[in-house]
Protein backbone atom coordinates (compact mmCIF):
# COMPACT_ATOMS: atom_id res chain seq x y z
CA UNK A 1 0.00 0.00 0.00
CA UNK A 2 2.96 2.35 0.76
CA UNK A 3 4.19 1.90 -2.86
CA UNK A 4 0.23 3.29 -4.10
CA UNK A 5 0.57 6.17 -1.91
CA UNK A 6 4.04 6.73 -3.07
CA UNK A 7 3.07 7.10 -6.13
CA UNK A 8 -0.11 8.59 -5.67
CA UNK A 9 1.63 11.41 -4.59
CA UNK A 10 4.07 11.80 -7.04
CA UNK A 11 1.68 11.42 -9.75
CA UNK A 12 -0.29 14.50 -7.97
CA UNK A 13 2.70 16.30 -8.09
CA UNK A 14 3.86 16.19 -11.55
CA UNK A 15 0.73 17.10 -12.48
CA UNK A 16 0.78 20.07 -9.97
CA UNK A 17 4.29 21.28 -11.12
CA UNK A 18 4.48 24.02 -13.67
CA UNK A 19 8.11 24.12 -14.14
CA UNK A 20 8.53 23.55 -17.93
CA UNK A 21 5.09 25.04 -19.19
CA UNK A 22 6.40 27.66 -21.04
CA UNK A 23 8.84 25.74 -22.93
CA UNK A 24 6.51 23.17 -24.04
CA UNK A 25 4.02 26.48 -25.29
CA UNK A 26 6.97 27.52 -27.05
CA UNK A 27 7.51 24.17 -29.17
CA UNK A 28 3.82 24.13 -29.60
CA UNK A 29 3.85 27.57 -31.29
CA UNK A 30 7.28 26.68 -33.23
CA UNK A 31 5.28 23.64 -34.83
CA UNK A 32 1.95 25.79 -35.57
CA UNK A 33 4.47 28.13 -37.24
CA UNK A 34 6.39 25.69 -39.04
CA UNK A 35 3.69 23.80 -40.48
CA UNK A 36 2.27 27.00 -41.38
CA UNK A 37 5.01 27.87 -43.31
CA UNK A 38 4.99 23.91 -45.02
CA UNK A 39 2.00 25.20 -46.52
CA UNK A 40 1.99 28.52 -47.36
CA UNK A 41 5.24 26.50 -49.76
CA UNK A 42 3.14 24.14 -51.02
CA UNK A 43 0.36 26.77 -52.59
CA UNK A 44 2.93 28.93 -53.54
CA UNK A 45 4.44 25.68 -56.21
CA UNK A 46 0.78 25.08 -56.66
CA UNK A 47 0.23 28.43 -57.97
CA UNK A 48 3.85 28.61 -59.53
CA UNK A 49 2.82 25.69 -62.04
CA UNK A 50 -0.97 26.28 -62.70
CA UNK A 51 0.86 30.22 -63.98
CA UNK A 52 3.91 27.66 -65.68
CA UNK A 53 0.62 25.97 -67.43
CA UNK A 54 -0.86 28.95 -68.44
CA UNK A 55 1.72 30.45 -70.29
CA UNK A 56 2.20 26.70 -71.78
CA UNK A 57 -1.19 26.53 -73.12
CA UNK A 58 -1.29 30.20 -74.40
CA UNK A 59 2.05 30.00 -75.87
CA UNK A 60 0.58 26.92 -77.81
CA UNK A 61 -2.29 28.56 -79.06
CA UNK A 62 -0.87 31.51 -80.37
CA UNK A 63 1.34 29.01 -82.72
CA UNK A 64 -1.87 26.96 -83.83
CA UNK A 65 -3.16 30.47 -84.67
CA UNK A 66 0.18 31.62 -86.74
CA UNK A 67 0.51 28.23 -88.20
CA UNK A 68 -3.10 28.29 -89.40
CA UNK A 69 -3.69 27.98 -93.60
CA UNK A 70 -6.26 30.08 -93.90
CA UNK A 71 -7.26 28.84 -97.47
CA UNK A 72 -8.11 25.40 -96.37
CA UNK A 73 -9.58 27.16 -92.63
CA UNK A 74 -12.08 29.53 -94.76
CA UNK A 75 -12.85 26.68 -97.63
CA UNK A 76 -13.90 23.76 -95.00
CA UNK A 77 -11.43 21.46 -95.62
CA UNK A 78 -10.11 18.82 -92.80
CA UNK A 79 -13.79 19.18 -90.93
CA UNK A 80 -15.89 16.65 -89.07
CA UNK A 81 -18.37 17.74 -91.99
CA UNK A 82 -15.85 17.06 -94.62
CA UNK A 83 -14.50 13.76 -93.97
CA UNK A 84 -11.13 13.60 -96.43
CA UNK A 85 -8.87 11.12 -95.02
CA UNK A 86 -10.11 10.84 -91.63
CA UNK A 87 -9.90 6.75 -90.94
CA UNK A 88 -12.71 4.37 -91.20
CA UNK A 89 -12.21 3.89 -87.20
CA UNK A 90 -12.78 7.26 -86.07
CA UNK A 91 -16.31 7.59 -88.17
CA UNK A 92 -17.72 4.12 -87.00
CA UNK A 93 -17.93 3.95 -83.60
CA UNK A 94 -17.22 0.64 -81.89
CA UNK A 95 -19.57 -1.11 -79.68
CA UNK A 96 -18.80 -4.01 -76.95
CA UNK A 97 -21.33 -5.75 -74.87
Amino acid sequence: MRFNKNLKENVLSFVNDETGSLSLLIVGLFVAAVTALMVIGDVAVVANAKRTLDQATEAAAMRAVQNLDKSSYYSGKHTILTLDNVPIILIRPVFRH
